[in-house]
């Protein structure tokens, strides 16, 4: 009889444990992810300037990390980063939380300034893309002061970032020297710009031929940009001619890195995840380049990209 109440006792003592193992589960996971958020912010490194505004708008914000102990080698060439998501999320942590890589820029003497930017849905298009070049011109009008070469900022980011960055690689100068805002008076340039599963296209009909079908329109970036295959709100392609990076594209651009994986064939339907990132956007830009013969480098691990910026922004004059 003990033993039969003993046995008893562990089977509900079981019975027990299993109702409490999915919340355990859950716990546990919290914890996990608790830890690995710890884990990442031990791994950001504390920016020099924090939070500087480059423009009015709460999101017009940069952090900026200047390479210590090396006051030797100023002015320090700089990278300028600008985060993904589609244009409708994101933050100015994704360099150091997704790319870690990024931090060897710094004991390489390589500054690096990571921003925030308007998102769609709250504000219109091209507010991502004027940001861009606002906080390019800020960068470079600070350079002095936070002891920046600005003859040596390369620009770049990944996905919807990546985009930002190869449109203001490759459209003409925006600097205005008539502007009564000083920082307007800066120019725009890169000196090259890196990127990773970037759209290097927004016109509809090249999406098409770089990606194999339309899924593309379906991604909530393009759906919220142009709304494609209806053409309501660019009737007649000015916003594409305008932003677009392929469109502005041409001889005399800067170097290009583009880093790209995934499968080349068209994406099925309903992953728009394959087909905004859709390796095809690599080939098509790559193409263009090869014609007009702007330098271009394809990879597939981002970490490659440190060769690519130290021969740009170290070793060239």
């Amino acid at each position: 009889m003990k033993k039969n109440n003993e046995m008893q006792c562990a089977w509900i003592r079981w019975q027990n444990f299993k109702k409490m193992l999915p919340s355990l589960i859950f716990l546990c996971g919290l914890c996990g992810d608790f830890v690995s958020f710890l884990n990442a912010q031990e791994d950001i490194p504390q920016p020099t300037y924090a939070n500087v505004a480059y423009g009015p708008d709460e999101r017009n914000v940069m952090d900026v990390w200047i390479p210590q102990g090396m006051d030797d080698k100023a002015p320090f060439p700089c990278v300028l980063y600008i985060h993904g998501g589609s244009w409708i999320n994101g933050d100015k942590s994704e360099p150091f939380k997704k790319f870690k890589y990024i931090q060897t820029f710094l004991p390489e003497g390589i500054a690096v300034a990571s921003i925030n930017y308007r998102l769609m849905g709250k504000h219109p298009f091209p507010a991502p893309l004027n940001d861009a070049a606002r906080a390019m011109q800020f960068l470079k009008y600070k350079s002095q002061e936070w002891k920046i070469n600005k003859n040596k900022i390369a620009v770049g980011g990944q996905s919807a970032g990546g985009c930002s960055s190869l449109w203001l690689a490759f459209v003409d100068d925006l600097a205005d020297a008539k502007s009564d805002d000083p920082v307007a008076h800066e120019s725009t340039r890169p000196v090259c710009v890196f990127v990773t599963q970037a759209q290097s296209t927004l016109d509809p009909k090249q999406m098409v031929e770089w990606t194999g079908n339309d899924v593309v329109y379906k991604h909530a970036m393009i759906k919220t940009v142009f709304g494609y295959p209806d053409t309501a709100k660019d009737p007649d392609g000015s916003l594409v001619k305008k932003y677009s990076p392929a469109a502005q594209f041409g001889a005399g651009d800067p170097p290009i890195l583009f880093g790209s994986s995934g499968k080349e064939t068209p994406p099925a339907e309903g992953d728009t995840n394959h087909a905004i990132h859709h390796p095809g956007f690599s080939t098509g830009l790559q193409a263009l380049a090869e014609k007009a013969g702007v330098p271009f480098t394809k990879i597939s691990k981002p970490k490659d990209t440190i060769g690519f910026l130290k021969k740009h922004l170290l070793e060239n004059p």
